[in-house]
């Protein structure tokens, strides 16, 4: 949230130094991100004037420089030669003489000099806004509103107020603070000294020509309504002052009836809005809610369809707007508009909440009315209009200001044990100064005793709703830099042993991370498209019923599109090699019930390394991402109870997949082409997934140790011929089968098909490990082994061994 120094400092009645206030803020939990200087210090624009162009010439030997003719007094004459595209006669110009030093935004500081320009005298320079360090644009000259005097120095004008723009990053429980009052009233408290709440008069009888009715129909959605006619008033621009104040936070200045309700908003942080009188059809408004598929145009411009949810501002026989989110078009102020309905409300935080969520608009209204407003100060705010809009577009009140409830906020009373407060603070702070906090906080004392007292929080702190909040807020202005180091804290807390899951998570990370591989974390939504892609999904997902972004509707059901994500947006910046991995959660149904659990997944894509003079790049492949799931379940002590097979993702092709008790908890293979194709990726990207919350179930299992082998192992070799159909798992669990328990391990270490080999046949070379634990292995018992295995093969696979 941005606020500005000056406008911050007219609540508080003594000056606080910038430096002290920000310190100040940071400390009762409203950091400051940064501040921005805003225009330039008098000193820095010194010398510079008001001027008028008398004359503007083309000049002879330019075509984009103008010669003018400039006074400052009414009597001298400066010719200058300009380059600006908008300088024009009869202008009012910032005018820099000669001899005047100026200080650019960007930039060293230059002094002006007398100087011929393509043969053309000039004694001087008409300014642009960077060029005097007021800004950043350099599209032409500043021009100053006709009325202003020439010979006016400008550090008068623009300079004797310089401003800061102060950035804080406000949490969303702050809503009390979402205003330059509400971080005054913060900071007058902590820093013990008065504020000063804008003055409110009377503006004099009404005249009551004028009278709106207000008729609430949805008393949950809204809680107060009032309103106020003013007839008269003259639209235009906004005073200087008014401007500023607006642009000292970044607000860009509409009108001066518009202007104002923006300013009340950021003054005393209540959004109000404007109607024009003309168009509120029957002298009604009507606050209810909208029936599905109700259409409205709003001030974006933009044509909207309404749901229920939805809380509208009507008249007698439409909707005039989307109650604390935005106003209807046609029923906005207008150029010719001379009689005005000023709205103040309070409305359900919730419900606008959802009705900003569903139009999917955020606008200022909506930021602070979503996050609670006070009901207390809908009558001020209103007032605080009126008042200004009075002095700045005149007119006259027309009509009695009409205030309607549908509900009455309950008081917030909570009792407070002093003893509460020193356990929790660690540190005994005066009871007179809890009670002196507390009513600089605003909170109403009932009643005290011995022990604690009963206090009612201020309406506007929403937050505040347990004896923990308010011992927090007499914490925060009492001051945490106030509590010393190794204070005895006695506020017990356990703090049980790390999960065991969270204990995998770092060891599998840290195991992944030292293999090249970069963690993500992303988003859980897709979009209708991704999940288009894969059919076999469509119908179980979960759908977001009040998404953040319409284009991303979907929560994941796999941590696959997620990772084409991050791949695509990594390809795109050249970033060709990627390893990648993710620890997320995935959601789909199943069986009607909403599910939830964790997967692991990897990424492989590009080239296994960079390519060097003494190897060429190698390209990632099945073997790179299978030897990565196999360290992965080997670290986790798993792999004797899986068992592979030929994988059945919807996703990949050329896949394997393991299983656990006949379910499968890992898949792996490569992404399917029309998949890649769909995020722009032009390589193969290799991607496993694991059933992680399932695998992890298993790692509880306890640790066995054994002796080192005393003897020593033994190989032995087989050629093989055997059909397409059968797969190497199938070899592989067939020889622990007949083999174990001398069996070690089988390795695949060729394959081949060829003209030497049949048709629908294919070539297997294996390599087996024996080894016996309690004697040396002879030639012979491996031997028996060796026949037992090639029988078996040939019998049960239909294998033909080579001689």
């Amino acid at each position: 949230m941005k606020i500005s120094y000056n406008w911050l400092s007219t609540y508080l009645e003594q000056p606080v130094a910038l430096d002290t206030l920000c310190d100040a803020l940071t400390e009762i939990g409203l950091e400051v991100d940064g501040t921005t200087p805003l225009g330039q210090s008098s000193e820095k624009l010194k010398g510079l004037v008001v001027g008028e162009v008398l004359e503007c010439t083309q000049h002879p030997n330019a075509d984009k420089l103008k010669c003018t003719v400039v006074t400052t007094d009414g009597s001298n004459r400066l010719s200058i030669v300009c380059g600006a595209p908008n300088v024009a006669l009869g202008q009012k110009v910032v005018v820099a003489p000669v001899g005047v030093t100026l200080s650019p935004t960007t930039g060293e500081p230059f002094t002006i000099k007398k100087a011929k320009i393509r043969g053309e005298l000039s004694e001087g320079m008409l300014c642009a806004e960077d060029e005097i360090g007021l800004g950043n644009n350099h599209d032409g000259i500043m021009v100053l509103p006709n009325e202003t005097a020439i010979g006016t120095p400008i550090s008068q004008l623009l300079g004797s107020d310089a401003d800061v723009q102060i950035e804080i990053g406000l949490t969303p429980n702050r809503t009390d603070a979402i205003s330059h009052y509400g971080v005054a009233r913060d900071l007058a408290a902590h820093l013990r000294i008065g504020r000063k709440f804008p003055h409110l008069h009377d503006p004099g009888t009404h005249t009551g020509e004028q009278e709106v009715q207000i008729r609430i129909d949805a008393p949950g959605a809204c809680n107060r309504f009032a309103g106020i006619c003013i007839s008269g008033v003259q639209l235009g621009p906004s005073p200087e002052w008014l401007q500023k104040r607006l642009t000292s936070i970044g607000s860009k200045p509409i009108n001066n009836v518009v202007d104002v309700t923006n300013f009340v908003m950021f003054e005393l942080g209540h959004p109000l809005h404007a109607y024009d009188l003309r168009k509120i059809k029957g002298n009604q408004i009507i606050v209810r809610q909208a029936e599905e598929n109700e259409k409205i145009t709003l001030l974006d411009k933009k044509d909207y369809t309404l749901q229920a949810h939805n809380l509208l501002v009507c008249n007698a026989e439409e909707a005039m707007g989307v109650a604390g989110v935005m106003g209807g078009l046609n029923d906005s102020i207008a150029p010719d508009t001379t009689d005005i309905f000023i709205e103040s409300a309070q409305f359900d935080a919730s419900v606008i909440r959802k009705s900003s969520r569903l139009l999917g608009i955020k606008s200022d209204a909506s930021y602070r009315f979503e996050r609670g407003t006070d009901p207390d100060m809908v009558i001020p705010a209103l007032q605080r209009a009126v008042n200004l809009i009075l002095e700045v577009a005149g007119g006259k009140v027309s009509s009695a200001l009409t205030d309607v409830s549908s509900t009455v906020p309950v008081p917030k009373r909570m009792h407070l044990l002093y003893g509460n407060f020193d356990r929790i603070i660690g540190k005994k702070i005066k009871r007179d100064e809890i009670r002196d906090i507390l009513r600089r906080l605003d909170f109403v004392l009932e009643y005290e005793h011995a022990e604690g007292l009963q206090v009612v929080a201020p309406n506007y702190r929403v937050d505040v709703t347990r004896e923990i909040d308010v011992i927090e807020e007499v914490l925060r202005i009492h001051g945490l830099n106030n509590i010393p180091l190794g204070a005895p804290v006695n506020y017990q807390a356990s703090y049980p042993k790390r999960e065991n899951k969270n204990e995998w998570q770092q060891r599998i990370s840290n195991q992944l991370v030292s293999q090249g591989f970069f963690e993500t974390m992303s988003l859980s939504f897709i979009s209708q498209a991704e999940l288009e892609l894969t059919p076999e999904w469509i119908g179980k997902e979960i759908r977001v019923m009040n998404p953040v972004n319409d284009q991303v509707p979907v929560l994941r059901p796999s941590l696959l599109f997620s990772g084409l994500q991050n791949i695509s947006y990594n390809l795109n910046r050249r970033q060709m090699n990627l390893a990648l991995y993710e620890l997320g959660k995935v959601y789909i149904r199943q069986n009607k019930a909403r599910t939830e659990h964790e997967q692991l997944a990897l990424f492989l894509t590009g080239n296994q390394n960079s390519e060097s003079w003494y190897e060429a790049g190698k390209k990632t492949d099945f073997y790179q991402l299978h030897a990565t799931v196999r360290n992965v379940l080997a670290r986790l002590g798993l792999t004797d109870l899986l068992t592979s097979k030929a994988g059945t993702h919807p996703c990949l092709e050329n896949q394997l997949q393991y299983n656990l008790n006949g379910k499968p908890v890992v898949y792996l293979g490569k992404v399917q082409s029309k998949i890649c194709k769909h995020y722009d990726i032009k390589q193969d990207v290799w991607f496993a997934t694991f059933e992680w919350a399932t695998l992890l179930r298993e790692t509880d299992r306890p640790i066995r140790f054994t002796e080192l082998p005393k003897f020593p192992a033994m190989r032995r070799d087989l050629a093989l011929v055997i059909g397409k159909e059968v797969h190497y798992e199938a070899l592989e669990q067939l020889a622990f089968e007949t083999a174990s328990p001398l069996l070690r391990g089988v390795n695949l270490f060729d394959v081949y098909e060829g003209e030497k080999v049949e048709a629908g046949k294919r070539s297997y070379a294996l390599s087996f490990v024996f080894q016996d634990e309690e004697k040396t292995l002879t030639d012979e018992a491996a031997d028996k082994v060796m026949q037992k295995l090639m029988h078996n093969f040939e019998k049960s696979l239909g294998a033909i061994v080579r001689q």
